[in-house]
């Protein structure tokens, strides 16, 4: 479980996060396992991809050194829960890809806060879209973002 707190201040906004991430495998039970065999053991036919159908993703494990917070440029803030790893890149490298893909743009810093939010997802969909194509599934992933207006 993800902790994220934000703080609005008279001239900022105070943000914070834990660093627990927990991942998520693909877990077979020793129980779901048997009893798909004591129905096969009739008519002597195991399945692979029958069996790779008895794999549920699970949380496994927790690590307590991801990054949930990042800077997206002086006003704007992102802070992440859920999936650890998109496209089997950590959220801290693809934020850090996205801001370094931002930068050709012009005047950067004078887009709207409605702008920086749609090239972010657009850039997310893309990343979405390629981890799909590499693995069965995903982990749930949110982002919120957080915009001082001075």
């Amino acid at each position: 479980m993800t902790f994220i707190a934000s703080v609005i201040a008279k001239r900022g906004v105070a943000i914070i996060a834990d660093s627990l991430v927990t991942s998520q495998m693909p877990i077979l039970h020793y129980r779901d396992f048997l009893q798909y065999l004591e129905k096969k053991v009739e008519n002597g036919t195991v399945v692979l991809e029958e069996i790779k159908g008895l794999f549920n993703y699970e949380p496994v494990y927790t690590k307590d050194y991801e990054e949930k917070l990042f800077e997206l440029n002086r006003y704007t803030a992102i802070t992440t829960t859920g999936a650890a790893y998109i496209n089997g890149k950590n959220i801290s490298d693809i934020i850090h890809d996205f801001k370094i893909e931002q930068l050709d743009i012009v005047d950067w810093l004078g887009i709207n806060i409605a702008t920086h939010v749609d090239n972010f997802k657009k850039y997310l969909n893309s990343q979405i879209r390629e981890h799909l194509t590499k693995f069965d599934a995903m982990d749930y992933c949110l982002f919120y973002i957080t915009y001082y207006e001075i």
